[in-house]
């Protein structure tokens, strides 16, 4: 009976070894997984964005209100239009001209004027005549089938750089040397012409033509001959 009573006090002792070592192994640091952490990856720096640079708006130049144009009013024109028929009269520049006749004969229109005691005849359309420094000419004569009247402009008769208004027979004298007029014609082959005087000679130029006079150059710009005779000469020295 001791004995038996001395072998389970043994296993007793044995089981309660086995049991502290046990819980011992338990307890050890060097068996217990430890979990170690997670390397820390570093995550790539994300640079803010730069604050953009916002531009104050420059300042607005204010802008000078533009001058007015200088508008040069045109000189008034001395030109003048009249409508006329038969018996009507128009003052222009002091002269007044009175319609007495107008016909249309082989579709060249005729028209006849009393103009401060000239009796004067316009034949034509843009075929000009002179008076008192004042040209004359019929601009229409599409009204002439219906009203019996015409278009009639008036206007100063003004003569340019270098030009001479000579009359038949008129004289006038260039760089010493003296011009008269002889003669204004029209001719059928020839058209408009004009014969002048200058020193012993004669000579005949056309309409639009030059003719050389001792180192002087001569060009009919112009021509009147269907009232008197005119002749609108340029002379200029030669080069």
């Amino acid at each position: 009976m001791k004995k038996l009573f001395a072998i389970l006090v043994l296993l007793s002792l044995l089981l309660t070894a086995c049991a502290v070592e046990k819980l011992a192994e338990e307890a050890s640091p060097s068996d217990v997984a430890v979990e170690e952490p997670a390397p820390l990856v570093e995550e790539p720096a994300v640079e803010a964005p730069a604050e953009e640079a916002v531009e104050e708006p420059a300042e607005e130049a204010v802008e000078e209100a533009p001058a007015e144009p200088v508008v040069e009013t045109p000189a008034p024109s001395d030109e003048q239009t009249f409508e006329v028929g038969k018996g009507d009269s128009v003052t222009y520049k002091d002269t007044t001209f009175t319609v007495e006749d107008i016909r249309n004969v082989g579709n060249e229109m005729y028209i006849r004027f009393d103009a401060d005691a000239y009796t004067l005849k316009l034949s034509g359309i843009s075929k000009p005549e002179i008076l008192n420094s004042v040209e004359y000419e019929i601009i229409d004569n599409t009204d002439y089938q219906t009203k019996s009247k015409v278009m009639l402009r008036l206007k100063p008769f003004v003569l340019g750089e270098n030009e001479y208004l000579l009359e038949k027979s008129g004289t006038l004298t260039v760089g010493e040397k003296l011009f008269t007029l002889g003669e204004v014609k029209y001719d059928s082959s020839a058209g408009v012409s004009a014969y002048f005087n200058a020193g012993n000679y004669q000579y005949w130029v056309k309409l639009g033509s030059t003719v050389t006079v001792n180192g002087l150059s001569v060009t009919l710009l112009r021509a009147f001959y269907k009232q008197r005779q005119y002749a609108v000469l340029k002379i200029v020295p030669t080069a």
